[in-house]
C-alpha cells in the first residue's frame, strides 16, 4: 500500500529537526569547551590581577609607613628644637638677669646700662638702657667691656651651680683704679670657693693687697 504524502512530509520534517538537534548539540558542546577555556583564562587573569593588586597595596602601605615615619620624625625634630629653644630661653633669661646684677655690682659709677638681654638662639647679648634702646658695645670703654666679660663669667658660675675653681690671669691690666677696687672687693672674694689669681706686682700693689689679704689662703711669688 503506498505511503501517503502527508506522512512523507512529516518524516522529512522529523529528520530535519533531528539533524538540527544534532547540529545544535554539537554547537552547544563546542560552546561549552570555549566557555571552559574562557573561564580558565578568566580565573588565571583574576588571580594575576589580585596578585598585582596585593603587591601594589603592599608597596603603597610600605611607602605610606615610610612617609608617616618621615613626617613623625620631622615633627619630633621640630618639637625637640622648640623645646630646646624654650629651655635655652629660660636658662638664658636667668643668665642675663644674673649678668645684669653682677655688672651693676661691679660698676661703681653710674652707667647707662639698665639691663642685659640675651638671644636664646644666637646666644648673643645686648645692653639696653631704661627706655629699652640698645646701647652699642662699641660705646663701652675697655674697662667696661672687661667688666662685662667678668660679669658673664661670674653669672655662668652662679647659674651652673657647679663649684669649679676659677683662674684669673692679669685681671687688672686694663682697668682704672675705681674698677680695680670694685673687682678686688666684690668679685675676687666671691668668684668661687677656690680662686687662683695670677697678677703682677704692678696690678695688685700693697694697697690692694691689704684689702684682699684676708681672703687669701696661700700665696706664691715668682722671681725672675
Amino acid at each position: 500500500m503506498a505511503e501517503c504524502e502527508p506522512c512523507k512530509t512529516k518524516e522529512v520534517t522529523i529528520l530535519q529537526l533531528r539533524a538540527q538537534i544534532a547540529e545544535t548539540e554539537v554547537r552547544i558542546e563546542s560552546l561549552q569547551r570555549e566557555r571552559a577555556a574562557a573561564n580558565g583564562e578568566y580565573l588565571r587573569a583574576s588571580t594575576e590581577f589580585n596578585r598585582c593588586v596585593s603587591n601594589y597595596l603592599s608597596v603603597m602601605e610600605r611607602d605610606d609607613d615610610v612617609q608617616r615615619m618621615r613626617k613623625y620624625a620631622l615633627y619630633a625634630q621640630q618639637i625637640a628644637k622648640q623645646y630646646q629653644l624654650a629651655l635655652q630661653k629660660e636658662k638664658i633669661d636667668s643668665l642675663a638677669q644674673a649678668m645684669t646684677e653682677r655688672y651693676k655690682l661691679l660698676l661703681d659709677k653710674k652707667n647707662l646700662i639698665d639691663r642685659i638681654e640675651m638671644d636664646a638662639e644666637t646666644l648673643d647679648y645686648y645692653c639696653l638702657d631704661k627706655d629699652g634702646n640698645v646701647i652699642p658695645k662699641s660705646s663701652l670703654s675697655a674697662g667696661e667691656k672687661q667688666l662685662m666679660v667678668i660679669s658673664m663669667l661670674w653669672a655662668l658660675a652662679i647659674c651652673s651651680k657647679k663649684k669649679l675653681p676659677v683662674i684669673i690671669d692679669t685681671p687688672l691690666a686694663r682697668l682704672d683704679s675705681v674698677h680695680r677696687k670694685a673687682l678686688i672687693t666684690k668679685y675676687f672674694p666671691n668668684a668661687s670657693e677656690q680662686t687662683i689669681i695670677l697678677s703682677t706686682d704692678s696690678e695688685i700693689n700693697s694697697d690692694y693687697y691689704s684689702i684682699i689679704n684676708k681672703y687669701v689662703s696661700n700665696e706664691f711669688t715668682l722671681r725672675y
